[in-house]
């Protein structure tokens, strides 16, 4: 698995629609715009057979992603983002993310069936168990940012074969939470 970041293209981006994933060869000046650690793809190279897949066909930042594995079978879960959501000329981190599940074997990249508002802030691999769980924050307010200081967030299973988001809690125990700390 090969990142793509700014600093892997041969010269500078040319055109002025990059959204912020630019290739100015000025790390001080791509901090600003980008923030840190933000791949522009991934490449996965299958050694046995010399083939490689790029991830993703249209412009999409990427924050964070990793190799697990659940059923015998291997997995790159991602976080990152193609819309600007917060309006301010930047895909970056501060930018509501989508999660996406490429399935090694088979070669199929899925991005995972979350609500609009939701936005995926860390990504927890538990290969003991062979599970992967996400933060995600839930953009209430619908501004395109998340505030950990006054919005909510849940850490929800991904089904990593399906692409789906499972709950760990029963919506009869969300209430019964919700209920405790509005000290109903």
């Amino acid at each position: 698995m090969l990142p793509v970041t700014r600093a892997s293209l041969d010269e500078p981006e040319r055109t002025d629609k990059t959204l912020g994933l630019v290739n100015n060869f000025s790390m001080s000046l791509y901090d600003d715009y980008c923030g840190s650690k933000l791949y522009n793809n991934l490449v996965v190279s299958y050694e046995k057979t010399g083939a490689s897949v790029v991830l993703f066909k249209e412009r999409f930042g990427i924050v964070e992603y990793e190799l697990t594995e659940e059923g015998g079978r291997h997995f790159i879960v991602g976080r990152g983002c193609d819309k600007d959501s917060n309006k301010d000329k930047l895909l970056n981190s501060q930018d509501l993310q989508k999660v996406f599940v490429y399935n090694v074997s088979e070669q199929k990249l899925s991005f995972v069936d979350m609500p609009a508002n939701y936005g995926a802030i860390n990504l927890y691999s538990q290969n003991n168990l062979e599970r992967q769980l996400c933060k995600f924050g839930v953009n209430r307010n619908e501004d395109g940012e998340y505030d950990d200081l006054q919005e909510p967030a849940m850490i929800m299973k991904i089904d990593l074969l399906e692409a789906k988001l499972q709950s760990f809690v029963s919506e009869e125990n969300v209430e019964t939470i919700q209920n405790v700390l509005e000290g109903k």
